[in-house]
């Protein structure tokens, strides 16, 4: 079976977890992780000794991160250059000569304000990184599957950017996140990039059959404040909520992704949605299942299982499908992996590289720490870790993945040319390598995932 065959492909984009937080300690052989003996670390707030990265232990607070560490591109720039809040402007280091060395990341969330927070928190617990046994589901997926370990954020900033470049391979020259740009986005769509599924549309009728694509949502789906799709947000085939029976923006209660699982309508590309934090503009349907903190990851554990045991009850949907579990940014938390420079391209590279007060501006030139990718099928070996093709066991610092490989990825499984959207996805690694020529058996495959959790 060739890659092209593959006739599925979901994505299901969580929160705000680096690759080192989740998959540090995992003991896959060739992981590029914290059990090689590296002088990993970050500079303590006060002292000279680094702080260590330090295994879980499966109390709650494991869990439950509070406050929410910092993940602007102020923070990570201070995060990779170990630099102080004075010393980075507009997410670039006023020293042109600094370098980056990722051990920033206590001291940076030494600035967190811990309101709301309950007990106690040190800002060495942003070195804090998962114990395979404390994250069972994850870690099924990575010793049955692969696991992609470097896979890096688009841009080294919060949730909403590396959101829209997983769809347009752009942000259009936005890297913040702040609050007045949200709402602008919620209420006039300003985002007015083509995206991955204005492609799709485009092979719909005569090749994918149509719908060819779908946004599965928990809540006001953030892929609706895409311009070139908004429209279609009251349409059942293209905008659907994951939970059984919710109406949101459809016109009647809908059965749900594992009931249409169950029923094998998936359209050709899925992209699914966590439930967000309860802030968001409309109420929430479940409890924050996103792992953005302070959310419990174990409830993310939870809709990774459901995701998994919906496409992989249905044989003949398994048999062709490759599901994508990644995250849309590190959130904060300590990764020791300095992320690749890429080149400065059109539509975000600025007009200038300077601000009109002299500042320097973020080039769009440096990814964003790695967050974990796994890649999920019977078409791919078992216990992989993938760095990137034609690597095999070593690491190329010039191979990598972004979010612009889901693109470009998407693209190249069409089956026939498809226009890339920018500079970025034309360039980007895809994943197809990993496709191979024999399917796995049934019993080579876990049949479901979750029970830890009461998943059944």
């Amino acid at each position: 079976m060739a890659a092209s065959d593959i006739e599925h492909v979901v994505v299901l984009m969580m929160e705000n977890r680096s690759f080192d937080h989740v998959f540090g300690y995992l003991d896959l052989p060739n992981i590029d992780g914290l059990r090689g003996g590296g002088d990993y670390g970050s500079t303590p707030v006060s002292g000279t000794a680094l702080v260590r990265p330090r295994p879980t232990t499966g109390i709650d607070d494991d869990y439950v991160t509070c406050p929410d560490p910092g993940h602007e591109m102020q923070d990570t720039t201070q995060q990779i250059f170990d630099l102080g809040p004075a010393q980075v402007c507009n997410g670039v280091p006023l020293d042109p000569t600094a370098k980056p060395t990722m051990r920033g990341f206590v001291r940076s969330y030494a600035q967190q304000k811990p309101n709301g927070c309950r007990g106690n928190w040190q800002p060495e617990d942003i070195m804090r990184c998962f114990l395979p046994q404390h994250v069972p589901v994850l870690t099924a997926l990575a010793r049955n599957y692969v696991l992609v370990d470097r896979w890096f954020c688009a841009i080294p900033g919060p949730t909403w950017p590396n959101r829209f470049w997983s769809h347009a391979a752009t942000a259009m020259g936005h890297g913040e996140m702040s609050d007045a740009y949200i709402r602008q986005c919620l209420l006039d769509s300003p985002f007015t990039a083509q995206t991955i599924f204005n492609r799709l549309d485009a092979h719909a009728d005569d090749w994918l059959g149509s719908p060819a694509w779908r946004v599965y949502y928990h809540q006001t789906p953030q892929a609706s404040t895409l311009q070139s799709i908004a429209e279609r947000l009251h349409d059942p085939d293209y905008f659907r909520p994951f939970e059984a029976n919710e109406k949101f923006w459809s016109d009647a209660p809908l059965d749900g992704f594992e009931a249409d699982c169950g029923n094998g309508d998936l359209p050709y590309y899925t992209f699914i949605e966590p439930q967000f934090d309860s802030f968001a503009p409309l109420r929430a349907v479940t409890t924050d299942n996103s792992m953005h903190p302070p959310a419990d990851v174990r409830d993310g554990e939870r809709l990774i299982a459901r995701v998994y045991n919906a496409i992989r009850g249905n044989a003949d949907l398994w048999a062709k499908t490759v599901l994508v579990v990644t995250y849309d940014e590190h959130g904060g938390f300590y990764d020791h992996v300095v992320p690749p420079r890429v080149p400065s391209q059109k539509p975000d590279a600025p007009a200038s590289p300077r601000d009109a007060n002299g500042q320097p501006l973020f080039l769009f030139d440096r990814l964003g720490p790695r967050v974990p990718t796994l890649i999920v099928s019977p078409w791919v070996k078992k216990g992989v870790i993938d760095h990137g093709p034609g690597t095999g066991a070593h690491i190329d610092p010039a191979i990598h993945y972004d979010h612009s490989s889901i693109v470009a990825t998407v693209r190249e499984l069409v089956g026939r040319p498809v226009d890339p959207l920018t500079e970025r996805d034309e360039i980007a690694t895809t994943f197809t390598h990993l496709f191979g020529d024999s399917k796995r058996g049934d019993g080579d495959c876990p049949d479901k995932l979750g029970s830890e959790w009461g998943v059944e």
